[in-house]
């Protein structure tokens, strides 16, 4: 059997770049990589040392200028050891979050700020499973150091709680020691809660975040979004964002239409894990598509989502049918959170012979398993949403045309809207709505009645040079649309066999209702 072994991702890069440029260059070729010269501005080295360097880590060459010399002013404030060596080079490949966090981490670790140097960053991991002795024999930690007190204090914990730990312990099952101790003091939680939460990913995610950062977000989240040491408890990834983008999202986008930014906060603590330039490009993207602010104001979780995500939902949902409908619909967001599911169902549905509506595709599961086992009717709620957006109508209007008809909540939208993009390209919008009726039948017996009628013959009065007069062409269609059927409303549905609720007792009116 032929083994298969897959290459870390960073080897993949590598080899991926190193198509792109044929092979690597000889000494003596004349290839220009990028950042050369700004890196040596900044280290102060030669430049083919620097050279050099950059050519051993091809990776360089994928990061964009302003990302390289934000990440070089980062470094340079650090104010590391070893900042005028190429040690530093390496670092330029990490996040600049990754190396704030380390570096800070570092110092509430108890390193001395201005001995700290490039492979101590590098290699972060490995001194935090290093036992505090042995770091302070190395030099790294000054040998009077108290690690665990430190920590306390960065923590702006209560120093008479801090316990007395042996330096045998590395920096890891100190830095747990002080974590559940801030949870406790900070949240009110006690060890039993910890214990059942997500213990070890909360280490995890907590062992790379200084004490400064939790703090600050925790003033954040707790006196300004107003959040709950329960639900920040629940909510605990808030304590190790980038609370720099948590603020600039704030000031950024203050309000999604009349909600504020801190409102959708308090409901979708997630939301500020967004980076702020995804939340950009979304709402980008939405208003491209026409889509309503108030979608998004009645679902801001969508702004979870990664913004090419959502670009990808969009395009899917402008070629799918039924979707396309619900482009102006107050729950679009939420459909466009929940494609996948509602891609599912929808097709259940069609199996099913069910008429489909939003609610439906988005209701929970237990209620969408009731609706397939009992068939559902539904009542235009949809088409009354459509015809709002589309014409510019008022509901109540809608509603005082359609209820002369006895089964138009019966139709599905997508006929309704199969129906208006057709007719709008004969007919204005206004002569549509005095005869509303028509976007009811199906789609195809309304493009035969309207041919039929081309050829028609009728008395004087209806007729302009050998043509029926354009005022009569939609009255006379709906005439010979029902006529079949004794102007029942039955002829909403392709054939008189073909309806599915034909025992279905007339449904009271809808009231009319203008909000």
């Amino acid at each position: 059997m032929r083994r298969i072994f897959l290459l870390p991702m960073h080897h993949l890069n590598k080899r991926l770049f190193c198509n792109n440029v044929s092979i690597l260059p000889e000494p003596n070729a004349k290839f220009q990589f990028k950042h050369v010269d700004m890196i040596k501005e900044f280290t102060g080295l030669p430049i083919d040392q620097v050279r050099r360097a950059v050519s051993s880590k091809l990776e360089l060459q994928l990061l964009s200028e302003r990302e390289v010399l934000y990440k070089l002013e980062l470094l340079q404030a650090m104010d590391l050891y070893d900042f005028k060596s190429i040690n530093i080079i390496p670092l330029l490949l990490k996040h600049h979050l990754v190396l704030k966090n380390y570096h800070e981490a570092l110092c509430e670790y108890s390193f001395t700020p201005f001995l700290i140097q490039s492979f101590q960053i590098k290699k972060f991991y490995f001194m935090t499973r290093t036992s505090v002795k042995d770091l302070k024999e190395k030099g790294y930690i000054e040998y009077n150091a108290n690690v665990i007190r430190n920590l306390w204090r960065h923590a702006e914990l209560d120093i008479s709680n801090c316990p007395e730990i042996s330096e045998s312990h590395c920096l890891r099952d100190l830095k747990v020691v002080a974590i559940r101790a801030y949870l406790k003091e900070k949240l009110g939680v006690s060890d039993r809660d910890i214990d059942k939460s997500q213990l070890s990913e909360i280490n995890f995610r907590f062992m790379n975040k200084s004490f400064r950062t939790m703090n600050t977000n925790l003033k954040i989240f707790r006196d300004d979004i107003m959040l709950s040491k329960a639900r920040i408890f629940l909510n605990w990834f808030v304590l190790h964002s980038n609370y720099d983008n948590s603020l600039e999202i704030l000031s950024k986008f203050p309000h999604i239409g009349s909600t504020d930014m801190k409102i959708c906060f308090h409901i979708y603590p997630k939301i500020s894990m967004m980076p702020v330039e995804n939340m950009e490009k979304i709402l980008k993207y939405l208003k491209d598509e026409d889509i309503p602010i108030i979608a998004l104001e009645k679902y801001p979780v969508l702004l979870t989502l990664n913004c090419e995500t959502v670009k990808q939902r969009l395009k899917e949902m402008k070629s799918n049918e039924v979707f396309s409908i619900y482009q102006k619909h107050p729950a679009v967001a939420k459909l466009l959170h929940h494609q996948v599911k509602a891609k599912r169902r929808l097709n259940i549905l069609q199996e099913l012979k069910i008429l489909c509506t939003i609610n439906f595709l988005l209701t929970n599961e237990k209620i969408f398993q009731r609706i397939c086992e009992n068939n559902h009717k539904v009542f235009g709620y949809d088409s009354l949403f459509y015809l709002k957006s589309e014409l510019n109508l008022d509901k109540s209007e809608i509603i005082f045309k359609l209820n002369r008809h006895k089964r138009w909540r019966f139709v599905p939208v997508v006929e309704v809207g199969k129906n208006l993009r057709y007719l709008r390209k004969r007919f204005s919008d206004r002569e549509i709505i005095d005869n509303i009726y028509i976007l009811f039948y199906y789609n195809m017996r309304v493009k035969q009645e309207l041919e039929k009628l081309e050829h028609f013959q009728l008395s004087d009065d209806f007729m302009c040079n050998g043509r029926i007069k354009r005022d009569f062409i939609l009255p006379l269609s709906i005439y010979f649309l029902e006529k079949d059927f004794n102007f029942t409303g039955e002829s909403v549905w392709e054939t008189s066999t073909i309806n599915p609720y034909q025992d279905l007792p007339d449904r009271p009116e809808i009231k009319i209702n203008s909000s």
